[in-house]
């Protein structure tokens, strides 16, 4: 975490936030991601992936309830250069990902792209905040034993209470729901008898509109679908 200038902005500034976020990023890690986590530290790297730490998630500089666009992916990952690293306080872990997104040198195709969806909200004045479905560590295994997506599966279950509590403080007027897991495993998309759209919205609890992520597996499918500038319109 070294180098990393902190500053107090979005969720960092109101106390209802971050007490969340604080409750979020000091809790405990689940016990058997702990050992897990322990586990596959030894492990070779070249044969498991791993991402460790708990993301609360970051905003743009200033946000007030309700929140314009909750934005909610997956899982993290792509901001994890080191796979691991103590946990920080919850100020340098928000500025961290905060940085990636949006100061850091471009080293993915994501990265990017989301950079550019952030900058054109904040553009168009609107408040948001960034988060993940998984909220925890997430390992995928390649060798025989280790059931990656069974892991997974479990580690939608274990925090997706925590996203439940941060939709119901930041209490968002759109929720965009980045990629199938968030729309099918929390949100219960698509409607029985239809497939996902990109920029489709649906109007549930609140109004999702469901998006690719543009990582580098779906970066052909979130182009030819118009990327960002597709959804921009309908946030």
């Amino acid at each position: 975490m070294g180098g990393i200038v902190i500053r107090e902005f979005g969720i960092l500034k109101n106390p209802e936030y971050r007490e969340l976020f604080e409750e979020i990023n000091k809790r405990e890690l689940c016990k058997k991601c702990q050992e897990k986590r322990a586990k596959f530290e030894s492990r070779d790297k070249k044969h498991n992936n791993c991402y460790s730490n708990l993301i609360p998630g970051f905003s743009s500089s200033e946000i007030k309830p309700p929140v314009d666009i909750l934005i909610v992916a997956e899982a993290h990952g792509g901001g994890r250069q080191d796979s691991f690293h103590t946990q920080g306080k919850l100020d340098a872990e928000v500025n961290y990902m905060f940085d990636y997104y949006l100061n850091d040198p471009l080293a993915n195709y994501h990265q990017q792209q989301m950079r550019e969806l952030f900058n054109e909200l904040t553009n168009l004045g609107k408040s948001w905040v960034f988060t993940d479905l998984v909220k925890c560590f997430v390992w995928k295994g390649k060798k025989k034993n280790l059931n990656g997506k069974e892991n997974f599966e479990k580690a939608i279950e274990s925090c997706r209470n925590y996203l439940d509590q941060q939709i119901g403080v930041l209490e968002p007027k759109k929720i965009l729901a980045l990629g199938g897991k968030v729309a099918t495993k929390y949100f219960g998309l698509p409607p029985k008898g239809r497939s996902l759209t990109h920029g489709a919205v649906y109007d549930q609890d609140h109004t999702i509109v469901w998006s690719y992520f543009p990582s580098g597996y779906t970066a052909d499918l979130w182009v030819k679908n118009g990327g960002w500038r597709n959804i921009i319109n309908k946030l």
